[in-house]
């Protein structure tokens, strides 16, 4: 059997597609779309300076910004098909720094629109995803 041009077109459709959308590899048997984003918030205290931070991936600078107190940065995106997608920020506050991955998708669990959230506060950084606790991850001095 002959393929026709009609049915070559809708193969390379469909790839097409597929492609587009991105797919999560398979991990844990199954497979999801991965609609993700990022929120970080300067949770820090009254009087305090705002903090400063720039996020990055490893195609996708986001810039410098400076978030006052009570402001939020967020972005959304979707994960690679290969599933390696890292955001990291380099975070700014008073005279200390730090820089750590803010998301890692190969540290994901199979969860389709995934929301993570960090708070930064005096004692450091807390992190949670969809709607779990607050958990410090880092400090200022780690």
């Amino acid at each position: 059997m002959v393929p026709t041009l009609n049915h070559i077109v809708k193969i390379l459709i469909i790839t097409q597609i597929i492609f587009q959308m991105q797919i999560k590899p398979i991990i844990g048997g199954s497979t999801q779309l991965m609609d993700s984003k990022v929120h970080i918030s300067n949770g820090l205290g009254p009087g305090q300076p705002p903090v400063r931070l720039r996020c990055q991936s490893k195609s996708d600078d986001l810039g410098t910004r400076i978030l006052q107190r009570g402001q939020t940065m967020n972005w959304g995106f979707t994960v690679n098909f290969w599933g390696t997608t890292l955001y990291f920020c380099h975070f700014y506050w008073k005279d200390k720094q730090i820089s750590f991955n803010v998301f890692r998708a190969k540290d994901e669990k199979d969860t389709s629109k995934l929301e993570t959230f960090w708070d930064v506060r005096e004692d450091g950084f807390y992190h949670r995803r969809n709607n779990e606790d607050w958990v410090r991850k880092h400090g200022w001095d780690q």
